[in-house]
């Protein structure tokens, strides 16, 4: 299923189905600032693309992203470039490249 977002910001991070394979699509020119959930089990993974601008993916404490611990961001720019996070390990989150 396709998510589409107009605002800045969004947080799934207590989404109990925020990571079962949904595109969020993101409208909006200004940097997005999006939660996700620091309670993915192996495997879970969503998609994400934007028309314009930058995302800020936003990890919580307990959870690590890239091998960085949460608290913790990272930016990507969105201009039509598709990216995926997947669930490497219970709350171990790997963020692609386009």
């Amino acid at each position: 299923p396709v998510v589409l977002t107009t605002g800045t910001t969004l947080d799934i991070s207590s989404a109990t189905n925020g990571m079962k394979g949904q595109l969020y699509a993101f409208t909006n020119a200004s940097t997005i600032t999006f939660t996700i959930p620091n309670s993915a089990a192996q495997g879970d993974y969503l998609k994400f693309v934007g028309t314009s601008g930058d995302v800020t993916i936003s990890v919580a404490s307990g959870a690590s992203i890239n091998g960085v611990a949460g608290p913790t961001t990272l930016t990507r720019s969105i201009n039509n470039q598709v990216y995926e996070i997947y669930a490497i390990d219970t709350d171990k989150y790997i963020l692609s490249n386009p």
